[in-house]
């Protein structure tokens, strides 16, 4: 086959490598696990009875957890980083909200909680701050 066999061969083996791995990162971004989620959602038949109540307060708390950990990081000088998190953070809360209809779960009380949560933690957000910075620092900032 001789050298140049071998090269085009390389070349070849290397756009293939190439490709499927930009069709892998592709498919595991946020838009396309944002998309199949919802069609996943979409494709589910409504349950009233058996409810997985550990499913349903494990994605609750994980959505709490992730706006508490969103206002905690979310002040002046990281806002505007933060817009696409918050972004993608809401819509997935949006799929979660989604999910819990599907079990008869009311998506308004869930909003209420939510939101009196985020209010909650945005009050305490800057104390918060400023006992991480007295833990690394060792001084209080007033």
């Amino acid at each position: 086959m001789g050298k140049f066999g071998y090269f085009i061969k390389s070349i070849g083996r290397n756009l293939d490598e190439y490709a499927y791995g930009i069709e892998k990162k592709k498919k595991s971004g946020f838009e396309w696990r944002a998309a199949g989620g919802l069609n996943a959602i979409n494709q589910m038949e409504e349950l009233y009875i058996y409810k997985p109540w550990g499913a349903i307060f494990h994605t609750l708390r994980v959505q709490l957890f992730r706006f508490a950990a969103l206002a905690l990081i979310s002040f002046d000088l990281f806002v505007w980083f933060c817009v696409p998190v918050w972004a993608m953070v809401i819509y997935e809360y949006y799929l979660a909200l989604k999910w819990l209809g599907k079990y008869n779960i009311s998506a308004m009380k869930i909003l209420v909680l939510t939101a009196f949560f985020e209010l909650l933690l945005f009050l305490l957000a800057p104390y918060a701050r400023r006992f991480i910075w007295f833990l690394v620092a060792g001084e209080w900032v007033v």
